[in-house]
């Protein structure tokens, strides 16, 4: 850090001289891999499960590549039967929506159409 002109104060910035060591900026915890190191892995284990070694390339094709490997081997499907009920309670809950934003449709289309005619 700097040194402040005339009185020798250290810089207000963070309170510190420039003697002082920074250590709240360096991780020292050696526990967790640095973001760089986590890029690497990721790259690696992509490679793996690929087995072609898209580490370069296109931006656009290694997304798709990964997409794909995501989609093919990280993802757990339903059954059909359990697509089947899902699908049901979707269309179920969409019906009773439409019900009652109906009723509440005509409601309001009943009340504002009695206020409007009391003025005539």
């Amino acid at each position: 850090m700097a040194k402040t002109v005339g009185k020798g104060k250290s810089s207000s910035l963070r309170g510190r001289t420039s003697a002082e060591p920074e250590t709240d900026l360096v991780d020292s915890s050696g526990d967790e891999p640095r973001d760089d190191e986590q890029d690497v892995a990721e790259d690696d284990e992509f490679e793996a499960e690929t087995g072609n070694g898209m580490r370069s390339g296109n931006a656009v094709t290694r997304y798709a590549a990964e997409s794909f490997v995501e989609l093919y081997s990280n993802t757990t499907w339903p059954t059909w039967r359990e697509a089947w009920n899902f699908t049901l309670i979707v269309l179920v809950m969409a019906a009773v929506v439409a019900v009652i934003l109906g009723i509440a449709d005509l409601g309001l289309t009943r009340v504002l159409t009695w206020f409007v005619g009391l003025g005539k």
